[in-house]
């Protein structure tokens, strides 16, 4: 089932989830805080939006992060154990980011938890990786990369079977291959502890899906998930700009769809933002895990962001 609509404040919001019956918590709450520019990551305002709706206990989620740091490249070419001698530059670059954002006035007001992935597993408080390989393969078959199972934290591992909102950001614009989607799927791309993902990225576009669909797989298995993908207040949709470039930044549009099958998500908002669905290796790869999406199920766009969304796609 795929829920879609306008969305400006929480009681929208709240509507909108309503047909997944949330429930009463606890919840685990990824966000999507991978750079700070504008439109490519979970804004204060939006996060409280979805926190407000969600009643009880509260965790969110998310891994330090190269790109929102003031020196990014000093983590290029370097893995989990290589960067793990900037750790405490880490942590001081997050606290400044959740300052200077706001986020973390907002996480204080609504007594939400936050929990960096990095700095569970640098602290060695991680589950037991031989159970999380018996649960995700007892569910969805074995991963690729299989040091994934050794990444997830304990306070994770003893709230599983909770309900996780995968609080995703739509995003779209040119690759060297055509247009590259940033939906709910890759959402849970960004709980790899290692601050460079380059790694996990591969040498294309099908070592990127693999790692993707391979975080999907644990964490699926381990929770309830329910995925929005928002551009709420606002998002990077371009066919002609790159993702950094204001030219790219679609303001207001209000857009929230919502699933809980990420799959059939991503592939409802490939199409909807003139992509072809069968096309991306990251759904070929899902559907093959996970089930395929039928799109003859797929709900109409709002007309106000159908509308919004062929401008900018025809380069406005």
């Amino acid at each position: 089932m795929i829920k879609v609509g306008i969305v400006r404040d929480s009681e929208a919001l709240a509507e909108l989830l309503r047909e997944f019956h949330p429930g009463p918590g606890p919840f685990v709450i990824v966000p999507n805080w991978h750079c700070t520019i504008k439109g490519y990551g979970t804004d204060a305002r939006t996060l409280e939006c979805l926190l407000r709706v969600l009643p009880g206990e509260k965790t969110v989620v998310e891994s330090y992060d190269a790109p929102r740091t003031d020196d990014p490249l000093r983590f290029q070419g370097l893995d989990l154990e290589g960067a793990r001698e900037h750790w405490d530059y880490l942590r001081e670059q997050d606290q400044i980011f959740l300052r200077q954002t706001g986020i973390g006035k907002v996480l204080k007001r609504h007594g939400a938890e936050y929990l960096s992935v990095t700095e569970e597993v640098w602290a060695g408080r991680v589950a037991d990786q031989n159970e999380v390989a018996a649960l995700v393969e007892k569910r969805y078959g074995p991963v690729v990369h299989r040091e994934l199972y050794a990444m997830v934290p304990q306070k994770l591992w003893e709230r599983r079977g909770a309900t996780l909102v995968n609080y995703a950001k739509i995003k779209v614009g040119p690759s060297a291959k055509g247009l590259f989607f940033s939906l709910s799927m890759k959402n849970l791309f960004g709980l790899i502890p290692v601050p460079n993902r380059a790694h996990y990225h591969g040498a294309d576009d099908q070592g990127l899906s693999r790692s993707i669909v391979d975080m999907n797989q644990i964490y699926f298995s381990l929770f309830r998930v329910i995925s929005v993908c928002e551009a709420m207040r606002n998002a990077l949709i371009s066919s002609q700009a790159a993702f950094d470039d204001e030219g790219a930044l679609v303001e207001n549009l209000g857009l929230v769809s919502a699933s809980d099958r990420s799959v059939e998500l991503d592939a409802f908002l490939v199409r909807a933002l003139g992509g072809c669905p069968g096309e991306r290796h990251f759904l070929q790869m899902g559907a093959g895990i996970f089930g395929p999406w039928d799109e003859e199920c797929f709900p109409p766009l709002p007309q106000e962001a159908a509308r919004r969304l062929r401008e900018v796609m025809r380069g406005r």
